[in-house]
């Protein structure tokens, strides 16, 4: 449906990458993709042992696909978010400068967690998917489990910069804007 409603209207792309917080929701499809994977490894080969070795290498290929986006919106929209100021997207549907986003201490919010959360729901679907080929194919488990831990590492070194960029807003608003608290007894 989104996809739909991209194509059939490419300005609406602009827009929403202008926009400091509905662009930050692209890190849901991937988050979704990873979600579904693990649905149906799971149900289907796990639980059900439905469709053997060539149901396991399609889902292995739907993670491969989901572990890029991910990456990509983590590293692109937290790019985006703060440093950027360039065309990036002129290629994709449309000419439009994608400008920095103001974001400020008074704006932030959890939505900023978005794109950082990405890279670690998907490697928990590589978790799952390392689980299934360690009987079938050890090297392939191999592979998965160490991009899975890389993706783990990069997610949350970012989240862990974002959590101090957090408190350091806590300890600016306990410092500076809490009224003293009167001494006179009245």
């Amino acid at each position: 449906m989104s996809i739909m409603r991209y194509i059939l209207f490419p300005e609406i792309w602009c827009l929403m990458l202008h926009h400091p917080v509905q662009s930050l929701f692209l890190a849901c499809f991937p988050m979704g993709f990873a979600t579904l994977i693990n649905a149906s490894l799971s149900l289907f080969y796990t639980n059900h042992a439905l469709g053997g070795l060539r149901y396991l290498e399609i889902l292995w290929a739907f993670w491969w696909i989901d572990a890029v986006l991910s990456v990509a919106c983590a590293v692109l929209l937290t790019y985006v978010m703060y440093v950027f100021a360039a065309d990036i997207f002129t290629l994709l549907t449309c000419l439009c400068r994608i400008t920095r986003h103001d974001h400020s201490v008074e704006t932030l919010n959890a939505t900023w967690m978005l794109p950082i959360v990405a890279p670690i729901v998907a490697s928990s679907a590589g978790g799952l998917l390392a689980c299934a080929w360690s009987t079938v194919d050890p090297h392939r488990a191999l592979m998965t489990v160490v991009v899975s831990l890389t993706m783990v590492i990069m997610g949350l070194s970012l989240a862990l910069m974002m959590v101090r960029a957090i408190l350091s807003l806590f300890h600016v608003l306990i410092l500076c804007y809490l009224r003293p608290l009167s001494t006179s007894s009245a």
